[in-house]
C-alpha cells in the first residue's frame, strides 16, 4: 500500500507560508506537478478553523496573474489547520492524525531558528523512513550555532532526510549556469586565472528591511545574504565539472570550493577587504535598536586557494535601500596582452565581460570591445544578449515551487549538505572577526544610493572593476 503525503507546516500562519510556500504549492497543483494525495496542514499558535485559515492564506495567492478561482477552490480541500503549541512538551500526543505512520511526513519549519529544537524535540520519536525535513535559512547565527543546529538535526533525521532550503539556488538562471559552463565548449577551458582578472557578485534591494526588523536587526545582512545566497552562487561560479549531475557530486565539488577559500586574512586597511554599510533612517525604523550597529550593506573581497582561481578576487556585494534591484554575476575578463589598439583608437578602455542577470530580467550577456562605423578606427563596448522571454515562451516555474517539487521528488541537488553550512559560517566568522578586531567601522550611506562612499574605491581602484555606467 502506497503511503500519502502529508506536508505540516510549522509557521503556518508567517509571511513565509502567505507570501511563498502557499502560492507556489498552488502554482504547482494548477500545473499538475503536486502529488494527488498530497495533505498540507498548517500549523501555529492562533486558534482558526479551516475557513479562517484558507481565508488568511488566500490575499498573497490571488496576486499572482494565473490565479484561477475554480482550482483554488480544488486546492483548499487539500488544507487544514492545527493550533499547536510547539513549545510544549508532547505538543502532538493528542493530535495523532497530524503525524501518522500511514503517511510519509515532510515537516517545513517556516520557524525562527530558535524554534526549531522544539520541533525536533516533539517529532524525535515519530520520524520514520521516508519523512523529510525542511529547514529555512538562516542555518544557525554563525559557525558553533551551525554545528549545533545539524547536530541537533541529525539526531532525528538521516542527512539524505534533510533539506535545507536557499531559494536563490532554483533560480533559472543560477540553474542555467551549469548548462553555460559545461555544455559550451568556449566557456569553460577559459573559466580560470589565465583569462580572467575578477568576479563581481551583487544582490541589492530598493526596499529596506520593510516588517523584519526583530529578526534583521539581530543578524544583519552578513549573515542573512553572504553566508547563504551569495557564498552559495560564488560555489556555483567557481566549482570544477562533477562527475555527474547527482546531488552528491555537485555537493562534493562546492564543498571543494568553501574549504579552498583563504580565511588567513592578513592586510592593512578593512576596508580594502570588508565594508560594512548601514542607510540613513535604519535607526527609526520599527522595533530597531536605537544603538544599533546592524549593517544593511556588505562588500567583502574574498579569495580561492586553488589552481584554477589563483589571485582572483571575487567580490560579494550586497545592501537594502540601495539605488536598484539585482542579483548578477559579472565575470571580468584580462585585458589582450599585445597593444594593437592604443588609447585614442580604443576609445572606451574595459574588461570584456560575462554578465549574468538573475533578477530582475533574467538574461546573459557578453560585453565586448568592436570597431565603431566611420572612417577611423575607435573601439566601442558593444552586448550580445540572451534573454529568456525572448528566446522561451513556456512559464517559469518560480524559485519555491521548484525547490518543493525536488523534494517531493528527493532531490537534493538545490539543497545545501551541512559540511558546506559549517564552511561557509568559518568564512563568516573570520571576517567578522577581524572586522571586530581592527575596530571596523559600519558607514551611514543614503537611501537610493550605490552604498557607502567608502565602498566606490572597493569597487573601482582596489580590483579595477568595470561598472557599466547607468
Amino acid at each position: 500500500m502506497n503511503k500519502k503525503h502529508k506536508l505540516l507546516i510549522f509557521g503556518g500562519t508567517g509571511d513565509l507560508s502567505r507570501k511563498k510556500l502557499f502560492p507556489s504549492l498552488f502554482q504547482l497543483f494548477r500545473l499538475g506537478l503536486l502529488p494527488e494525495d498530497l495533505e498540507i496542514t498548517g500549523l501555529g499558535s492562533r486558534k482558526l478553523n479551516d475557513i479562517e485559515y484558507t481565508e488568511h492564506i488566500t490575499d498573497y495567492v490571488r496576486k499572482n496573474k494565473a490565479f484561477d478561482i475554480k482550482k483554488w477552490n480544488e486546492f483548499i480541500k487539500k488544507i487544514s489547520y492545527e493550533q499547536c503549541d510547539i513549545t510544549r512538551c508532547n505538543a502532538f500526543d493528542n493530535k495523532n492524525r497530524i503525524i501518522s505512520d500511514d503517511n510519509i511526513n515532510i515537516f517545513y519549519l517556516a520557524l525562527a531558528p530558535h524554534m526549531h529544537k522544539y520541533v525536533f524535540n516533539n517529532i524525535r520519536d515519530r520520524r520514520k523512513s521516508g519523512d523529510r525535513i525542511i529547514i529555512e535559512k538562516p542555518f544557525g547565527y554563525d559557525y558553533g550555532s551551525a554545528i549545533k543546529l545539524n547536530e541537533l538535526a541529525k539526531k532525528v533525521f538521516l542527512e539524505e532526510q534533510i533539506y535545507r532550503i536557499d531559494h536563490y539556488l532554483a533560480k533559472e538562471t543560477i540553474q542555467n549556469i551549469f548548462a553555460f559552463r559545461f555544455s559550451n565548449g568556449i566557456f569553460e577551458p577559459i573559466w580560470n586565472s589565465k583569462y580572467i582578472d575578477s568576479v563581481y557578485i551583487e544582490a541589492n534591494e530598493l526596499i529596506g528591511i520593510e516588517n523584519r526588523s526583530r529578526y534583521f536587526d539581530s543578524v544583519g545582512i552578513v549573515r542573512d545574504m553572504v553566508q547563504s545566497h551569495l557564498l552559495q552562487l560564488l560555489s556555483i561560479i567557481t566549482l570544477d565539472l562533477p562527475k555527474s549531475f547527482t546531488a552528491e557530486d555537485i555537493r562534493d565539488e562546492k564543498m571543494k570550493v568553501f574549504k579552498k577559500i583563504n580565511k588567513n586574512l592578513q592586510f592593512d586597511n578593512m576596508d580594502e577587504f570588508f565594508i560594512k554599510g548601514q542607510y540613513k533612517g535604519y535607526l527609526d525604523e520599527p522595533g530597531v535598536d536605537k544603538s544599533s550597529i546592524t549593517p544593511t550593506y556588505a562588500a567583502m573581497k574574498i579569495y580561492i586557494d586553488s589552481i584554477r582561481w589563483q589571485n582572483v578576487p571575487f567580490y560579494l556585494v550586497t545592501g537594502k535601500k540601495m539605488n536598484e534591484k539585482c542579483v548578477r554575476v559579472i565575470i571580468n575578463f584580462k585585458h589582450p596582452p599585445n597593444k594593437l589598439f592604443g588609447s585614442k583608437q580604443q576609445g572606451c578602455i574595459m574588461h570584456n565581460q560575462i554578465e549574468i542577470t538573475i533578477q530582475p530580467a533574467e538574461k546573459i550577456c557578453i560585453r565586448f570591445g568592436a570597431k565603431k562605423p566611420g572612417t577611423d578606427i575607435v573601439l566601442e563596448p558593444v552586448n550580445m544578449v540572451f534573454e529568456y522571454k525572448n528566446y522561451f515562451k513556456n512559464e517559469i516555474v518560480p524559485a519555491y515551487s521548484k525547490l518543493l517539487l525536488d523534494i517531493f521528488k528527493e532531490d537534493q541537488s538545490l539543497f545545501a549538505r551541512n559540511d558546506s553550512i559549517e564552511y561557509s559560517w568559518q568564512v563568516i566568522d573570520t571576517y567578522e572577526k577581524y572586522f571586530h578586531e581592527s575596530q571596523g567601522k559600519v558607514h551611514e550611506y543614503d537611501p537610493g544610493s550605490s552604498g557607502p562612499d567608502i565602498s566606490s574605491l572597493f569597487v573601482t581602484e582596489c580590483h579595477k572593476q568595470y561598472r557599466r555606467k547607468k
